[in-house]
């Protein structure tokens, strides 16, 4: 500021008089910036003290200003346990629902491959052929003949294998069609009527004992269609006409009576299974 001459003490300006209000303020702030600078040393020199390394140490020591948390080993203990039991609850259920999800799915896809299959093959050839055309109990080379000539054309299949008494047809998706004829009984009847098709929902379910492969459909893994892909006529044309109620049907399933009452049972319930289905 400049040093107007004006009354007051002698030889000063106007900003030296003791009353004067632009003195006043200009003393004020210049305490209160002293006042801060002090403040703001004495914090610095606290922070930077607490973050000074230890004599030998090799890193900062902040435990002094870290508030620590941590279980106890009995705590850590009783949440595991506590883990393990709602894992050993909820573990099988989640499994056990996952395969039949798994099982109705291919059940319900292979369905609707073997159907379509029988639809095409039933317009390239005559009733008479594909009736008459019968082959030998247990004969594998035989069944291998019809298989590719009445599935291989219609269905895209991964591998096929013959085996000890009939045929395999390996699905895209895992799952296994079984083609056989179990019984020798008068090929005028159709070959269709006693040779069946295994829908086996896992690759390993079809290596059952072939012989008495009639037996062998589980409800589980293993379902037992007609060749022209329909569910078991006389099982679903019973409970069709009232001669069996659902409860016979969910009855001779647990019971494995004949090997189909399963399939037409998922059948009827639209490929699901219900609470009563006896998963076994």
């Amino acid at each position: 500021f400049p040093r107007p001459q004006g009354r007051g003490i002698k030889g000063e300006g106007l900003l030296h008089r003791p009353d004067c209000k632009i003195l006043k303020r200009v003393q004020d702030d210049r305490v209160l910036s002293e006042a801060h600078r002090k403040e703001l040393n004495v914090l610095t020199s606290y922070r930077l003290n607490d973050f000074k390394k230890k004599a030998g140490a090799t890193h900062v020591d902040m435990s002094a200003n870290i508030r620590r948390a941590a279980f106890t080993l009995a705590e850590v203990l009783i949440t595991l346990g506590i883990i393990g039991v709602v894992a050993a609850m909820t573990i099988p259920t989640l499994i056990a629902n996952y395969q039949k999800k798994i099982t109705t799915t291919r059940l319900k896809h292979a369905y609707s491959l073997v159907t379509q299959a029988s639809k095409m093959w039933e317009v390239d050839y005559s009733s008479d052929e594909r009736y008459g055309d019968c082959f030998p109990a247990n004969d594998p080379d035989a069944a291998l003949e019809k298989f590719e000539k009445y599935y291989v054309p219609y269905i895209k299949f991964a591998k096929v294998e013959k085996g000890n008494y009939g045929v395999f047809g390996y699905l895209q998706n895992g799952s296994v069609l079984y083609f056989h004829r179990d019984s020798a009984i008068n090929c005028s009847t159709g070959w269709w009527s006693d040779t069946y098709i295994y829908v086996c929902t896992t690759a390993n379910a079809c290596k059952f004992d072939e012989k008495n492969s009639g037996q062998v459909a589980n409800g589980k893994d293993r379902f037992l269609f007609y060749t022209d892909g329909q569910v078991p006529h006389s099982t679903l044309q019973k409970y069709s006409n009232g001669t069996y109620t659902r409860d016979d049907i969910v009855s001779q399933c647990e019971n494995n009576t004949g090997g189909e009452a399963c399939t037409v049972l998922l059948f009827i319930d639209g490929w699901q299974i219900k609470e009563d289905y006896p998963w076994l």
